[in-house]
This record gives C-alpha cells, structure tokens and sequence, in this order.
C-alpha cells in the first residue's frame, strides 16, 4: 500500500468474490486471507442463485465471517453447488462480525449440493460446517476431512438434508468436536464412528426410512426434550469390541467435552 512501514491486515481487509445468477467459479491453489468485509453475504467467497463453484487446494483464512457462505434468498427456489477437496478452511468468523462458521450453507426452498472432501476445517468461530434452513431439500457429502477447534463444533446441521454422508471425518485435539443433527430424516441415513468426534441429535425418523448407527458411534442428547423418535426403522448395529453409546450431553466420560463447558 505505499506507505513506507510493513503493515499486518485485520480480518475484513476486503470483501468478497460473489458468484452469482449463472456464474462459475473454478479455483485451485489458491490462498484467500481477510477477507469478508461488509458486505450483503459477509464472507470471503459467497455464492447465490443457480451458481457453482469448485475449489481444490484452497485457503480459506482469517475472514472477518464466514470463509464460505452458500446463500439462496431468490423468490423461487434456486439451486447451487459447491465442492470443496484438499482444502484448508481455518480462523475465520472470529472478528468483527464473528462467530461464524468456516462453511455455511442457507436455502429457503432451495437446493444446495455441497461436496467438502479432504480438507481441514479448524479453529472457526462458529461450526466447522453449518447448514441451516430448509430441511430435506439439501444433498450433503462431508467425508474424509479433518476437524479442529471449532468454537461451536464440528458440523452443524439444524434442518436435515435430503441425503447425507458423513463418512470418514477426524476430530483432532482436545476440544469440541461434535455433529450436531436436528429435525426430520427423509432418507437412508448411516452415522459412522469417525474418530475424535460425537453426535448430538433431536431427531425424528420417517415412515419407510431407515437410519443406521455404526459400531462404536457415540450419541449424546442435549436435554430432557430431545428424543430420537422413530416412526420408520432404526438400527443400532454395536458389537462387543465397539459398543453404541447413547448418553447425556454432559457425560464428558465418553467422547469428551462434547458441550465444551470445561
């Protein structure tokens, strides 16, 4: 910037690269830093309408909000596609306009498919992952990442998508780690045993749907008022050696400090 001292930027620094209507966005080795100034998506990469966007090798870091924010608001249902692989996604959504998440994703009646795949999701302010809003009208394939110091947990998701993979992910280091799943499951769903990491789960299972916890799974329920309420089937597949475990929120004896109160 000319100004004869070497400077360090603050988060915000910049605002945005918006992929909008029709837009594409194709993108690899490629290091994005403070961004996600003021702006209508508060985010350093935001996408909108019938949009898409790949990223491999991609650094997400220090945004003032969100690194990623998948945004439909149109006045009829919109569909966007994000794909993330071998990407680092850290230390966003912590200032000014935090906590945010690393990645997140809004729809009203919209459609949103999100392929993360490969990457590290760390020390965001809000979730790792979040997805909000409309429940069972989003396609979901998180698999094989790794996740780390999220303020808020690992992945959350507060409406259930349409379809859901979550095969293969690590939560590493001590702190809050945990996949926070709510409302109705539409479709076959399986709950892997990732390492590291905890469901927390309200959930209610469909007529004709079947949901399948894996050996060694660790389930936790925030409340008195959450419940796994099954109308469909539910299959609790534990063995000797990998025990299911269903438990309070605050039973930091299994699977740690899921609700990270210390």
């Amino acid at each position: 910037n000319g100004d004869g001292v070497a400077t360090t930027p603050t988060p915000g620094g910049w605002r945005s690269i918006v992929i909008e209507g029709n837009g594409r966005l194709g993108m690899g080795y490629t290091n994005l830093r403070y961004g996600g100034g003021q702006a209508n998506f508060y985010a350093t990469v935001a996408l909108t309408g019938e949009s898409t966007a790949i990223l491999d090798h991609v650094s997400i870091t220090e945004s003032s909000s969100r690194g990623i924010h998948v945004y439909l608001v149109g006045p009829t249902p919109e569909t966007a596609s994000l794909t993330v692989t071998n990407s680092t996604i850290t230390n966003n959504g912590t200032y000014p306009y935090g906590p945010r998440s690393g990645i997140e994703i809004d729809g009203r009646e919209d459609a949103i498919q999100l392929t993360v795949q490969n990457s590290v999701i760390a020390n965001n302010g809000g979730y790792g992952l979040e997805a909000r809003q409309q429940p069972n009208s989003h396609e979901l394939k998180i698999e094989n990442n790794t996740f780390e110091g999220n303020q808020r947990g690992a992945i959350g998701l507060l409406a259930m998508p349409r379809t859901l993979s979550l095969l293969n992910n690590v939560g590493s280091g001590a702190g809050n780690n945990r996949i926070e799943l709510y409302g109705t499951v539409a479709s076959d769903l399986v709950l892997p045993a990732n390492p590291g990491m905890t469901y927390q789960v309200n959930l209610i299972i469909s007529t004709g749907v079947t949901a399948t916890i894996s050996p060694g799974a660790i389930i936790k329920v925030a409340n008195g008022y959450s419940e796994v309420l099954v109308n469909g089937i539910l299959l609790v597949q534990g063995t000797a050696e990998s025990p299911v475990t269903f438990t309070s929120i605050k039973d930091d004896s299994i699977g740690g400090d899921t609700n990270g109160d210390g």
